[in-house]
Order: structure tokens, then sequence, then C-alpha cells
């Protein structure tokens, strides 16, 4: 039994962020860009947290040969992981997919993205931001 944490030789972690704001509108934003990889990249969190006054539903999706592609809806109530009684919302734990190590996760293939919108328009004043951490 090692008495040190191993970890995999995989480079990383890659930092994942992307804030929507009210002049996104409703319009597709890149949270990660990997259409010049050469690798596929494995994310390993991504959290939202909202100032919003109002629920926010955020849709995420693989961008790949020229089209988006709906990955699933993640739906972020108001004030999440910003007011220190809601928590911030895992998004991997709707659009993930089990990992043999038992953690959620998305792969994000050479020659695509990650991407998001919000369902409306985000509160004047108020942000969405997406955070986490990829690796290949």
């Amino acid at each position: 039994m090692a008495t040190t944490p191993t970890y995999g030789s995989a480079a990383g972690p890659i930092d994942l962020h992307k804030t929507i704001l009210p002049a996104d509108t409703t319009s597709v934003v890149d949270v990660y860009d990997n259409s010049a990889g050469t690798a596929s990249v494995r994310v390993e969190a991504l959290n939202i947290c909202s100032n919003d006054t109002s629920t926010v539903n955020i849709a995420f999706y693989r961008y790949a040969a020229s089209a988006s592609f709906l990955l699933g809806v993640v739906r972020a109530v108001t004030l999440s992981g910003t007011d220190g009684a809601t928590a911030r919302v895992n998004a991997l734990a709707t659009i993930g997919n089990m990992a043999p190590d038992g953690i959620p996760v998305l792969e994000i293939p050479a020659g695509t993205k990650l991407q998001a919108s919000s369902l409306v328009t985000v509160t004047n004043a108020k942000t969405v931001t997406i955070t986490g951490w990829a690796r290949t």
C-alpha cells in the first residue's frame, strides 16, 4: 500500500470557467474550447454559482462538426453558492457519466467544445458562474 497519494500521469488540472452575463442573453457561450486539441479532456468538476434572484436553467452543449448538441439542462436555484445558505450546483450530477473510478465525469473529445447557455436572460446586474477542472 502506498503511503502517499498516487495521481494519474495525465496533465492538469485544466481550469474551466465562464461567467454568463445579462448581455449574453440566451446565446451559447464556450466554457472550454478543445477544437484545436489533439486529446480528449476529462472534466472532473463542473459547478454552477448564481447570484441571480431567480432560478436559472443552464443548457450544456457539445459543439462538434459545426453544430451544438444538447447534453442536458441544469437548474440553479436562487442564489446557488453565493449566499452561504444555498449550495452551489454540481452540473456533472446531471450531465456527466459515471467513470470506472466512481466519479461523474464529462469527456470533451479533441475537435469539440463544451458550451453553455441560459434558457432565459440572466437578471440585470446578476451573474451565473460556471467553474471546474479537467485533465487530459
